[in-house]
């Protein structure tokens, strides 16, 4: 994986290589440039239970050494344990225990790794050696069945790696949606998490706005930065609607950014919501799209089930919520999707993150054919 300096030296030789030959140039990885460098295999980005287990497809015998590789920050960067060469004769199988650590070829013991180092994501890196080269293949996994947890570990690090700091694009384009819309108040965010957009909305438009989320930790921390009486932590498919929030509405704006996803019956979270709009609310919502190619592509192993709290991500789509929001009332006057979602760090998922980054008529393809990972809809109740 290349480190944080990697993207602008790309950036910056594409720049001077496009300026000397008058064409569009992108870099691409090692990898790209001949499939036999990478090493066949066949690896799940999603781990669900204790054993990893990884095909390794490679007809070419030589010496098999694998890496653990556990994350720091958004790379994969930090040596949890190496081992010992072994001689590879062809196809067989890795497999790898979390709860142990014990690593096995064919059944056979290859060592003990550190997991003391392994949080959500971690990758194996595998290097053969042989006669005609050397083939190498970095695989990447995360744990699915790690705990549920809406605290701070889950806004710093295990599924955000920075909330803050990952959140702040959104918060912009959510800003300049209110002022293309002509927004108004009173304002409720559902999945306001740490009550960012809430300040930045109060401070461009002066509209105080409410906000709710599931999170205890998140509703916390968003208090400390609006005071009380402002945000709640309540689940919107089980706890009734604070009264508070029930005498500001109906809401002129209603802003439901990734929330969708993480309930069991969207429909109904959306029918409660209509309850507190009138003719004429703004609703702006953004959540995951089950119909993008990514998912087309990676199945099992799309980004949209890193998440363990979606409940919903097969079911909410860019054919799916439009209808679901006309069938309750509402006129849907803006609809996209955007977005390639990938994050691991396997050298055949960084093919389409490459394209998506370096062809900006891939960029349109996907936004033309309703085939990004997020769909977004403006929608005005009728």
């Amino acid at each position: 994986m290349m480190g944080p300096v990697g993207p602008f030296v790309k950036q910056l030789f594409s720049r001077v290589a496009g300026a000397v030959s008058g064409r569009h140039v992108s870099v691409l990885a090692r990898e790209a440039r001949d499939e036999r460098l990478i090493l066949d295999l066949r690896a799940p980005y999603r781990v669900a239970d204790d054993v990893l287990t990884i095909d390794l497809l490679e007809p070419e015998g030589g010496k098999l050494r694998a890496t653990l590789l556990g994350y720091v920050g958004p790379f994969p960067s930090r040596t949890l344990w190496t081992s010992a060469p072994h001689s590879y004769d062809g196809p067989c199988r890795f497999q790898f225990n979390l709860a142990t650590g014990d690593v096995t070829l064919d059944g056979a013991n290859w060592g003990r790794a550190d997991v003391s180092g392994i949080r959500a994501r971690f990758c194996w890196r595998f290097t053969r050696t042989g006669p005609q080269g050397t083939a190498t293949r970095l695989t990447s996994h995360y744990r699915a069945n790690r705990p549920e947890d809406h605290g701070e570990a889950y806004y710093s690090g295990d599924n955000y790696l920075d909330y803050e700091d990952e959140s702040s694009g959104q918060r912009v384009q959510i800003l300049d949606l209110m002022e293309k819309w002509r927004a108004g108040g009173p304002l409720l965010e559902v999945g306001c998490a740490t009550g960012s957009l809430l300040v930045d909305i109060e401070a461009r438009y002066g509209i105080a706005g409410l906000g709710l989320d599931v999170s205890e930790w998140a509703v916390g921390e968003a208090t400390k930065k609006l005071g009380p009486n402002r945000v709640w932590a309540i689940d919107l498919e089980r706890d009734p609607m604070p009264e508070t929030v029930q005498r500001a509405g109906p809401f002129g704006t209603i802003i439901m950014f990734s929330v969708l996803e993480h309930l069991r019956d969207p429909q109904a979270s959306l029918a409660a919501l209509t309850r507190l709009s009138a003719r004429g609310t703004l609703l702006l919502l953004e959540t995951t799209n089950a119909d993008s190619l990514s998912h087309r592509i990676f199945g099992s192993d799309w980004e949209g089930y890193f998440d363990r709290t979606h409940m919903s991500v097969d079911s909410v789509s860019v054919r799916t919520v439009p209808a679901w929001l006309e069938a309750l009332g509402w006129r849907v006057v803006e609809r996209r999707t955007r977005l390639l979602w990938d994050r691991s760090a396997d050298p055949t998922h960084h093919t389409l993150r490459d394209w998506w980054a370096a062809d900006a008529r891939f960029r349109r393809l996907l936004a033309e054919r309703d085939l990004g990972d997020l769909v977004f809809c403006v929608a005005i109740k009728s």
